[in-house]
């Protein structure tokens, strides 16, 4: 590190790093990082604005760092074999079995993954002090994620359990933090706080395990990271609609070509109150092909928050909100789903009675 004059701020830091999940070729990464920093308001040209901003710093930093981390194996660049009774060979005219071996792990020689993380930021102190503002704008490209090819490759290949592991994931984020906080003397006995914060991020699939997909509703590129798939709800069947589909399937196979289709073929026998689900592709059916990404994950893309403090002498109070948005998580459980299993067991939502019944056919029930 090195500071000149307390206006001009230098770091640089390396890091070497080894790991037991690469093969001695690529066991090592080498990380390097460095950040500068600029006191703008120690400037001699600063001086007519201190009183109104008494402190201003711009720094930035740009580094990587390395990962060779995965949750379920070690020595990746190893075989991992395991005896099994179900495995081996026959041998002889007695028709003798000997036992065998179960490649359990694949060998596969990986190297680390790396994220390059850069920052720019600025810190700001105006009127007297009193006022006080941090902001941050990040950016981070991460590639050689290691990931598991459970999509990419084909069952024909013939992994018989674990699906290897592979670097073949590549995951932008962007996004800015920023605080601020607001303090007060109005005289001797009271002083008043205000303060916020805020954190968006933005991230993103550049390239992952899935191969490219039909219909661009599918692609995983351009989603964020926890996206989940799912078909779409479009409502809840009357019976009038299965009626007219019944009329459908009993036309002949020309006057059917004339005629528009009540909807597409759904799973299985359809009953009133049943979901109807989005036809996407418009083939007539539902399948894996009208699929599509409708949930973020329970990474929210925001969060923020904002409170107040007021102190008199030695006695204060305070109040702080914290919130988040664009985060979406999927409940379930028995008081979630009292018709499934063991559900009604528990204190239930009072959303239960909200339900589709032939009594009560409605179609925008819970």
């Amino acid at each position: 590190t090195y500071s000149w004059d307390d206006k001009y701020f230098a770091e640089f830091n390396i890091g070497h790093n080894g790991a037991e999940n690469f093969s001695p070729k690529h066991r090592y990464g080498t990380f390097p990082a460095f950040g500068v920093g600029w006191v703008v308001s120690s400037e001699k040209f600063w001086k007519p604005l201190s009183n109104i901003v008494s402190f201003l710093k711009i720094r930035y930093t740009d580094g990587r760092i390395g990962n060779s981390n995965v949750s379920d194996r070690r020595f990746m660049y190893l075989d991992q074999i395991s005896a099994n009774g179900d495995y081996g060979y026959i041998l002889g005219p007695n028709g003798t079995k000997y036992g065998g071996y179960e490649t359990i792990n694949n060998a596969v020689d990986l190297r680390w993954e790396e994220a390059h993380k850069q920052d720019l930021g600025i810190d700001l102190k105006m009127f007297n002090d009193d006022l006080s503002i941090v902001f941050d704008l990040f950016k981070e490209h991460r590639t050689n994620i290691l990931l598991k090819r459970e999509n990419s490759i084909p069952s024909f290949i013939g992994y018989n359990t674990a699906s290897p592991y592979g670097n073949i994931g590549v995951i932008d984020n962007k996004g800015f933090d920023g605080t601020i906080e607001y303090n007060k003397r109005l005289n001797k006995d009271w002083l008043i706080s205000v303060r916020g914060n805020i954190t968006f991020n933005n991230d993103k699939w550049i390239k992952g395990d899935l191969p490219s997909q039909k219909y661009p509703w599918m692609e995983q590129k351009g989603r964020n990271i926890l996206a989940k798939t799912g078909y779409i709800a479009t409502g809840l069947f009357t019976q009038a609609q299965i009626d007219d589909m019944t009329r459908w399937e009993s036309l002949s196979e020309s006057d059917r070509a004339i005629t528009p289709k009540p909807f597409a073929t759904q799973f299985g026998e359809v009953k009133a109150g049943d979901i109807q689900y989005k036809d996407l592709n418009n083939d007539g059916k539902i399948d894996a092909y009208d699929k599509a990404y409708i949930c973020r994950g329970d990474v929210p893309q925001f969060v923020y928050g904002f409170g107040f403090s007021l102190q008199w002498k030695e006695l204060s109070i305070g109040m702080m909100f914290q919130g988040v948005q664009n985060a979406e998580r999927l409940l379930s459980g028995s008081s979630i789903q009292p018709f499934c299993g063991g559900g009604g067991s528990g204190n239930l939502y009072g959303n239960i009675s909200d339900r589709w019944t032939e009594t009560n056919p409605n179609q925008n029930a819970f």
